[in-house]
């Protein structure tokens, strides 16, 4: 097997795990702002 890169397969992993995590933890701070919008929004158009 030939190796195309110089970085170890450790660190690509984890620099690919880094990543999805990031990924992971914007789509949660999406989802709370959204769930918080709409309930603010709720919260005014009801009063």
């Amino acid at each position: 097997m030939v190796r195309t890169k110089n970085i170890p397969d450790t660190e690509t992993t984890r620099m690919d795990a880094k990543r999805k995590k990031q990924g992971t933890k914007k789509i949660l701070i999406n989802i709370a702002v959204f769930i918080v919008s709409v309930s603010l929004w709720c919260a005014a158009t009801y009063y």
